[in-house]
């Protein structure tokens, strides 16, 4: 993570460590005037127009949020992302944001059709349910999935 950094709001997944030798992330954007926030009462203490990057205070083995049915009842759900994304990021000019389900492509290619079902749940919760109520500026949700396909089989054997 170099230079400027054009972006006010990252929830989701961590960094990895950098190997371009630019630099530490973390330290990157806390120079920048970014607000980390990694449990859910710490993201609902941020000021709307905070620069804010959002984690879970533990992530999985690839830094990643986990499926949904093994997320730690602790640990802030997709929905909580956005919806505190929303509220952070609302203003009088608008904004954008992008929401991606990518443990339902995860759980796609391991052929994982529970953990795949319950991540497509819960991203359509983030995408659908997160607000409660819509942000003051109007806003038109783009849904774009550009591969995710189910690629499950089940087999019958019979003897």
């Amino acid at each position: 993570m170099s230079g400027a950094l054009n972006f006010d709001y990252f929830g989701g997944g961590g960094f990895h460590d950098d190997e371009s030798g630019e630099g530490n992330a973390v330290e990157t954007a806390k120079a920048n005037g970014f607000t980390f926030a990694y449990t859910r009462s710490q993201l609902e203490g941020v000021h709307p127009g905070t620069r804010t990057i959002a984690m879970n205070h533990t992530l999985d083995s690839s830094l990643a949020l986990y499926y949904e049915l093994d997320r730690p009842e602790d640990h802030l759900s997709l929905a909580e992302f956005t919806k505190q994304g929303i509220r952070i990021l609302d203003n009088d000019k608008g904004f954008f944001m992008m929401v991606e389900g990518g443990k339902i492509d995860w759980a796609c290619h391991a052929n994982d059709a529970r953990a795949a079902i319950d991540d497509t749940i819960a991203f359509d919760d983030a995408v659908c349910g997160a607000g409660g109520s819509p942000p003051a500026t109007p806003f038109i949700p783009d849904l774009f999935l550009p591969h995710n396909r189910v690629n499950f089989s089940v087999r019958y054997f019979f003897i």
